[in-house]
């Protein structure tokens, strides 16, 4: 009777088994989505031209298709600038969390988001300035 017991107990492990990963596989394709649906926007969004979002809307295909955004980005050095910047930053946010411990490098993270803060409010004033001027 005891060995009719522990093949009852195996497939009621198995069944249990076959259920978490169910809901693992079904989790993990939810997060995929969540997390391929704004690459696929963007990348769908930089075949547009500048305003074409707002007048064709964010979901639809882009009509006619604008390649020459590419080619632009090349041009003005884009890939110099973020290349450099991903490099800086990485060496810098190591350097500080391993000299210095994970509270500093989270220190570091939050005067990064008060320089960008103050920085982003000179960009404005500015901004709002040549916005009157062309008024």
């Amino acid at each position: 009777m005891s060995g009719q017991k522990k093949e009852v107990d195996y497939r009621k492990q198995k069944a249990k088994s076959r259920a978490a990963w169910g809901v693992a596989i079904f989790f993990a394709v939810f997060w995929l989505l969540v997390a391929l649906i704004p690459f696929v926007f963007m990348i769908l969004n930089s075949f547009r031209k500048q305003f074409d979002m707002l007048s064709q809307g964010v979901f639809h295909f882009p009509d006619p298709w604008f390649f020459e955004n590419y080619p632009n980005i090349v041009k003005n050095g884009f890939f110099g600038y973020f290349f450099g910047t991903a490099i800086l930053a990485n060496i810098a946010m190591g350097s500080i969390v391993q000299h210095l411990g994970w509270d500093w490098g989270f220190i570091m993270l939050l005067a990064a988001c008060a320089l960008a803060f103050l920085f982003i409010s000179f960009t404005y004033r500015e901004e709002q300035y040549l916005v009157k001027q062309r008024k």
